[in-house]
């Protein structure tokens, strides 16, 4: 997520939610009573995989460990499922890497 839809999305983001901040593109992060994660997620995603192509699935990974709303195996297969053969490595680790975050 960056700066812009941060701020134009935010007014749906109930009290009892949960905000993941990808500090890499967000800079101002609003007072709200939310949990709220700060994550370097592209900055990470660039320093392990040399490109910001899997920050998405790094962010899943975060996703993941932080609601627990899906089991790390089902997510998993569900990539392996979904990317082309070739990525499936790669996404696989990016969202392992999202998970120690």
């Amino acid at each position: 997520m960056n700066q812009e839809a941060l701020d134009k999305l935010l007014k749906d983001l109930k009290e009892t939610g949960t905000l993941i901040v990808d500090t890499s593109n967000v800079t101002a992060i609003p007072e709200t009573k939310a949990k709220v994660y700060k994550i370097p997620i592209t900055e990470t995603t660039k320093k392990t995989f040399k490109e910001a192509m899997f920050a998405n699935i790094l962010m899943l990974g975060a996703l993941v460990k932080i609601t627990k709303l899906v089991t790390v195996q089902s997510m998993e297969k569900a990539i392996k499922e979904n990317v082309s053969k070739k990525t499936i490595e790669t996404n696989i680790n990016a969202f392992r890497k999202g998970l120690e975050l």
